[in-house]
């Protein structure tokens, strides 16, 4: 075990004793979410923006805002409903085009009982060079 572990787990059982070891720790506040940014984002959340909205706004990552709601520090999302009254938008059709053949593969050289099938020819064997 290295010597720093050792040095940092005896400070922390001086400081905390034995109850120190099984504490949950300290999580950290991301600097790019402070109170500010906090309150300006749940305004906009409340008023019923969507999340791209305030990603823009705030400048702060979704990934971030999204635990900031699962740790219910901010308003869930409300999700739009689809309008499914009016026509979807159709894509243009695309040109239809013959199937691609696929190119002929090169014949490989395969070793059958001594013979080389592309050529057909009797493998010599190997000798040494006298």
């Amino acid at each position: 075990m290295p010597l720093v572990a050792i040095k940092r787990s005896t400070k922390l059982y001086r400081e905390r004793s034995a109850a120190g070891f099984f504490a949950t720790k300290a999580r950290r506040e991301g600097p790019r979410l402070n109170a500010d940014k906090l309150e300006q984002a749940r305004a906009l959340l409340v008023q019923g923006h969507p999340l791209a909205v305030v990603v823009r706004e705030t400048g702060v990552l979704a990934d971030t805002l999204g635990k900031a709601i699962q740790a219910q520090r901010l308003p869930a999302v409300k999700k739009t409903e689809l309008d499914y009254g009016r026509e979807p938008m159709r894509r243009p059709a695309a040109r239809l085009r013959p199937p691609v053949r696929p190119r002929p593969r090169r014949a490989r050289t395969v070793r059958l009982r001594g013979r080389c099938a592309r050529h057909l020819y009797p493998i010599q064997p190997y000798r040494p060079r006298t």
